[in-house]
C-alpha cells in the first residue's frame, strides 16, 4: 500500500494568475488550487485515474503555482499506483527538470527511485538516491522501514556512517555470507539468460523461441547472446557462474537437445545465479514436429518457477479474421499460438462468424455465424478433428456464447418472441434446455462465467446507461458493480477470479479497463479511437483486444489488429496477422 506525507494545502486559496472558470466533469473551479485540492482528495480514495486528469489540469493552468511541485508528484504518483511505470519515470523527470529548485523529500527519493528498480534502468541514478535517502533522512521511515524491506533496490552505500563496535580478534574463520533467497516482485523486469541447446538447427530454434517468449511476457529481459562469456556446451557440464554475474544475468536457462530418426530428447535446467543453485531440470522427448511446443512448454517452466504465477506460452489464439470493403466483408475463423506461429484458418468464409470463445480443456469452440441471413446459429468447433455441431438456432441473439467453467454449459444472450427483449440465457450441452438468467425490461448481454462457476458478470442498460451487473448463476442477488462516468460493455471474468475486464466509452473515446468483482480500483490500461474484446490471458497477467483505425474520407483505413498488453499499462505490442483481425479469445493452458 502506498503510504505518502501531504504537504499542507491552504484551506483559503490564491492565484498566482488569473483565469476563467475551469470545467471537469460538471464541475466548475475557480482556480487551479481548487482543481489540486480535488486531485487529493481522489488519490486519498485510491481513484488514481481521475486525480491524474484534475493534476494534469492544474499544471496545465498555472505550473508556477507554490502548489505545483506537489502536484507534479501527485501526478507522477498516479501513474506509480496505475503501473504505468514508464510514464512514472517521465512524470517523476518533469518534477526534476521543472522544481529541482524545491527541497527534494523522502517519498520523492522512494518512489522513484523504486520506479527504475522495477524497469531495471538508470542503475547508477537509482543507486545515488537511495544513498541521498540513507544519509540525509537516516530516520525516516521511508529509510527505516521501507528501503529495509526493499532490500535498498539492492545499491545500499557500504560506507553508511554507523556506531563503531570494539574489535574482538579472534582465530575462527568467518562464515561464508550466503546470499539472500530470491523473491520475485510483481513489475520487476528480471534479466534471465537462455544458451543455445545445440548447434543443431531444432536446438538454436527451441532458444529462440524459448528467449523471445521470456521476453515478449515483460517480466523477463532476455539478455543477448553476443554478451556471454560462457560458452553453451561448457555451462550444459558446470555453470561458472561469476561469468553470469558479470554480464548482471540473475537467472541462467542451458538444455541439450539429443536426434535421433524423427524424435527428439530435449534436456534443460534452470539455475538462479546469485544463490548458484539449480531450481528445476525437466527432459521431454517428443518427435521432431512438435519442437516448438515442447520450447513452449519449458518457458512455462521457466516462468512459472521464478514468479510462481502460471504462464502462458503453450497457448493458443483464436480470432475472427476480415477482408474486403466494410459494407462486403469476408470473414473467416482463425487460431494460432500466441507467438502468432502455426496461424491456420477454420472456415472458408463462405459464410459471416463472430465472436469465438475457447472450451476450458482448448480443444473446442462456441462461435456464432450466419449461414443464413438474419438468422444466426451457435456452432461448436473441434480443433483438432475439423468437425463441428449446430447447437441451436437462435433468431435475435446479440451476443456468442461463452462455456461455463466445466464446459457443460454454454451462457449467452438472445431475444425470445415470448419475451421481446434480450436476456442472458445458459445453454445446458448435454440436455440443450436452456435456462433465463435475467429478467429486465432492459437489454442485458455479454455474460460470463465466474471461474468457480457461482456468478456471472453481464452488461445492461436496464437503467438507461450501460453498466456491469453480477448475478449469482440461479438468477439471484442482483448487483451493480460499475459506478463511474461512461458506459460498459462486454465484462469478462479473469481466469483468477479477481478482477472483470471490460470495455469502455466515454468523451468520444474507447477504453480497456480492469476492476475488482466488487467495482472498486477501476482503471483503464488502453486508450483508442475504438478498442474492444478483452480477453484474459491463462495466468490473468495480461489482456487481448482489438483496435480499430478511423476511416478517412476516402474510405481508406478503418483496419483492425490484435494487441496485449500488461495489466501495468506497459508492455503493449502488436500481435501480427495476415489480415484483418477482431474478437480475439485467448485459451488455457494446454498441458
Amino acid at each position: 500500500m502506498v503510504r505518502l506525507v501531504f504537504f499542507s494545502l491552504c484551506v483559503v486559496f490564491f492565484s498566482t494568475k488569473a483565469f476563467a472558470p475551469i470545467f471537469i466533469e460538471n464541475k466548475s473551479f475557480e482556480s487551479a488550487e481548487e482543481l489540486v485540492a480535488e486531485g487529493l482528495e481522489l488519490f486519498t480514495t485510491k481513484n488514481y485515474s481521475q486525480s491524474q486528469e484534475y493534476f494534469e489540469k492544474f499544471l496545465a493552468e498555472d505550473p508556477n503555482n507554490e502548489f505545483a511541485p506537489r502536484a507534479q508528484f501527485y501526478y507522477a504518483m498516479t501513474y506509480f499506483n496505475l503501473r504505468n511505470w514508464r510514464e512514472a519515470e517521465n512524470q517523476f523527470n518533469e518534477f526534476l527538470n521543472n522544481y529541482s529548485e524545491q527541497e527534494i523529500y523522502p517519498e520523492f527519493l522512494y518512489y522513484f527511485a523504486k520506479t527504475l528498480h522495477t524497469l531495471n534502468t538508470r542503475q547508477q541514478f537509482k543507486c545515488e538516491m537511495v544513498n541521498l535517502l540513507t544519509r540525509q533522512y537516516e530516520n525516516d521511515t521511508f529509510t527505516t522501514l521501507d528501503l529495509v524491506k526493499d532490500n535498498y533496490f539492492g545499491c545500499k552505500e557500504k560506507n553508511v556512517t554507523k556506531k563503531e563496535e570494539p574489535k574482538v580478534e579472534t582465530n575462527k574463520e568467518k562464515p561464508k555470507k550466503q546470499p539472500e533467497r530470491f523473491v520475485y516482485e510483481e513489475g520487476v523486469i528480471v534479466p534471465i539468460a537462455v544458451t543455445d541447446f545445440s548447434s543443431s538447427r531444432i536446438g538454436k530454434n527451441m532458444s529462440s523461441v524459448i528467449s523471445d517468449n521470456l521476453s515478449r511476457s515483460g517480466t523477463f529481459n532476455s539478455l543477448d547472446n553476443k554478451t556471454f562469456i560462457q560458452s553453451a556446451s561448457s555451462v550444459a557440464n558446470q555453470p561458472r557462474f561469476d561469468d553470469w554475474k558479470v554480464i548482471n544475468a540473475k537467472f541462467l536457462v542451458s538444455g541439450k537437445v539429443t536426434e535421433e530418426s524423427n524424435k527428439v530428447s530435449v534436456e534443460f535446467r534452470l539455475f538462479n545465479v546469485d544463490e548458484q543453485r539449480q531450481i528445476i531440470g525437466k527432459k521431454y522427448e517428443t518427435s521432431k514436429a512438435n519442437w516448438r511446443r515442447v520450447s513452449h512448454i519449458i518457458s512455462d517452466s521457466i516462468y512459472a518457477a521464478i514468479t510462481n504465477n502460471g504462464g502462458i506460452f503453450d497457448t493458443r489464439i483464436v480470432y475472427v479474421a476480415e477482408t474486403g470493403p466494410k459494407d462486403n466483408q469476408q470473414r473467416r475463423l482463425a487460431i494460432m499460438d500466441q507467438d502468432q506461429a502455426n496461424h491456420r484458418y477454420l472456415t472458408d468464409g463462405s459464410y459471416l462468424v463472430a465472436t469465438p470463445s475457447f472450451s476450458p480443456n482448448s480443444q473446442k469452440l462456441a462461435y456464432m455465424s450466419y449461414v443464413k441471413p438474419n438468422s444466426p446459429r451457435v456452432f461448436i468447433f473441434d480443433i483438432e478433428t475439423g468437425q463441428q455441431e449446430i447447437v441451436g438456432e437462435f433468431p435475435g441473439m446479440t451476443f456468442a456464447p461463452r462455456f461455463s467453467p466445466d464446459g457443460s454449459k454454454i451462457i449467452m444472450s438472445y431475444s425470445d418472441p415470448d419475451v421481446g427483449n434480450t436476456e442472458v440465457y445458459t445453454l445446458d450441452l448435454q440436455t440443450r434446455i436452456t435456462k433465463r438468467i435475467t429478467n429486465s425490461s432492459g437489454i442485458d448481454i455479454a455474460g460470463s462465467f465466474s471461474p468457480d462457476g457461482d456468478q456471472i458478470v453481464f452488461n445492461s442498460d436496464r437503467t438507461g446507461r450501460r453498466h456491469i451487473y453480477l448475478i449469482n448463476s440461479n438468477g439471484k442477488n442482483l448487483k451493480r458493480i460499475s459506478r463511474e462516468e461512461g458506459s460498459y460493455y462486454d465484462p469478462i471474468w479473469s481466469p483468477l477470479g479477481d478482477k472483470i475486464a471490460f470495455t469502455k466509452q466515454q468523451g468520444g473515446n474507447y477504453y480497456i479497463g480492469e476492476m475488482d468483482i466488487d467495482g472498486s480500483n477501476e482503471r483503464m490500461i488502453a486508450k483508442a479511437y475504438h478498442v474492444e474484446g478483452a480477453r484474459w490471458s491463462s495466468n490473468g497477467k495480461q489482456l487481448i483486444y482489438y483496435k480499430t483505425e478511423r476511416t478517412s474520407n476516402d474510405g481508406s483505413g478503418g483496419e483492425s489488429s490484435l494487441y496485449a498488453i500488461d495489466l501495468s499499462g506497459y508492455n503493449e505490442r502488436k500481435l501480427i496477422t495476415p489480415l484483418g483481425a477482431i474478437q480475439p479469445d485467448w485459451s488455457l493452458l494446454m498441458h
